[in-house]
């Protein structure tokens, strides 16, 4: 399982974590907007020429901290000011991930600098790949060596734009979406924020329902075994045999409803 981000509080890209942090209402029209993958986005504005991003990105002398997630305002050929992201962690991902190693491989895959690698490693283990400074390129690269090279089944957790292309190279992929952000990348499912700490029910639950798929496909053709021997035999009226065939299957539907409603509330899925 590769995991991007899994376990921030927010899924925001830093510029909306800024423009929220300022509380701005306003629309400002944006002139000759560009972005930069994984470095930064810069525009006109009134005028000015504005980069927000790393220090490398917008160039000239800065002070940068080692293993701090800064980004950097520069306005019109000078450095304006900087703002530095910490992350803070999901209330219960810690007992989450400690499920979920038990079960599964764990990889994580930032496009962060490594200024949490101990708090990750004790979150998801040594032992696990811990990847930082990943671009979306390099995330969907290291999904795809997993599939081709290692011949493993990946599922992919990501909750931003730069994990588009890994979510849909995986097997399966689940985006992480949070109510304030409108954006969500194509995937497999939809995962909300808040439900995040559940996943390992529902991958647990997900099984079940295989398994109840596979229980109603084996009375399915039981049913049509022994229709087929009635039919063979012709001690069937084309009248009852046209009741049964819309009856059986009904009643396939309604097994398979009753049983997935009634695993759901012994493993207490419902609330």
């Amino acid at each position: 399982m590769a995991i991007s981000s899994l376990a921030k509080q927010s899924s925001h890209p830093s510029s909306t974590l800024i423009v929220s942090y300022l509380n701005c209402d306003e629309s400002i029209e944006v002139v000759d907007f560009t972005e930069t993958t994984g470095m930064g986005i810069e525009g006109w504005v009134d005028e000015h020429h504005i980069k927000i991003g790393s220090s490398n990105f917008v160039g000239g002398s800065f002070n940068a901290e080692v293993n701090k997630t800064k980004v950097v305002v520069y306005i019109d050929g000078e450095i304006f000011g900087d703002f530095i992201i910490s992350n803070k962690y999901r209330l219960g991902i810690s007992k989450l991930l400690s499920k979920l190693k038990d079960q599964f491989s764990l990889s994580l895959l930032s496009g962060d600098n490594n200024g949490e690698e101990e708090n990750v490693e004790v979150l998801i283990g040594k032992d696990s790949d811990i990847l930082f400074h990943q671009s979306p390129q390099q995330k969907m690269d290291y999904i795809v060596d997993l599939q081709k090279n290692q011949h493993l089944n990946v599922m992919m957790i990501g909750d931003g734009l730069n994990d588009a292309g890994a979510l849909k190279q995986s097997d399966v992929g689940i985006a992480v979406a949070d109510a304030k952000n409108t954006f969500t990348p194509s995937s497999d499912a939809i995962i909300d924020a808040s439900r995040l700490v559940w996943l390992d029910r529902y991958i647990h639950f997900a099984q079940l329902g295989k398994r109840i798929i596979l229980f109603t496909f084996c009375i399915s053709a039981i049913y049509n075994v022994i229709g087929l021997y009635f039919a063979i035999q012709g001690t069937l009226s084309p009248v009852i045999a046209a009741i049964l065939m819309p009856a059986s299957s009904l009643s396939i539907i309604l097994l398979t409803y009753g049983l997935t409603d009634w695993v759901a509330r012994v493993k207490h899925f419902k609330n």
